[in-house]
């Protein structure tokens, strides 16, 4: 049993914890999708959830609507 959606939507994430999410899932196999709507996320958060996530192939869906 293993985590395959993570829903973190509406929580007004700052870069630091997008940064502590990304080491969690730069190498994670099991999470599917990951849903960081409405988080007034910056270009540096979504600049750091690419790298994290370009070379992971498990991760299908990715949700960034209502950031700036």
């Amino acid at each position: 049993n293993s985590l395959k959606k993570l829903n973190l939507s509406h929580n007004q994430l700052t870069v630091k914890t997008v940064r502590v999410i990304n080491r969690s899932i730069k190498s994670d196999s099991y999470c599917r999708a990951l849903s960081l709507r409405a988080n007034c996320l910056d270009s540096e958060s979504v600049a750091e959830l690419y790298d994290a996530l370009k070379d992971n192939g498990s991760m299908f869906n990715l949700d960034l609507r209502q950031n700036p």
